[in-house]
């Protein structure tokens, strides 16, 4: 599980993980401080979902990263650390 700040997601992925919406390619679990979502492997279609269901391009590097790394979750935490080489969003 890769654990990152909910900084680096906008607030309109924010609203879209918090609403659970309809297409989203896996199980989203809204918590205390963030969301937990799955990492699938078959990347060219999730990844083309992820952007028909509106998720940032911010989001969609996130995501591509988690893949590439392996990753089975991320975890977005309002206590995780930002990371420097991704964006960070204030909302």
């Amino acid at each position: 599980m890769w654990d990152i700040s909910t900084g680096h997601i906008t607030e309109m992925d924010s609203k879209k993980l918090t609403e659970k919406i309809k297409d989203f390619p896996g199980q989203i679990i809204h918590h205390q401080y963030g969301w937990m979502i799955p990492v699938i492997r078959n990347e060219r279609e999730t990844l083309k979902d992820l952007k028909l269901v509106g998720m940032s391009a911010a989001f969609i590097k996130l995501y591509k990263y988690a893949q590439k790394k392996n990753y089975d979750w991320i975890n977005f935490d309002q206590d995780a650390d930002q990371l420097n080489h991704f964006k960070i969003f204030e909302w």
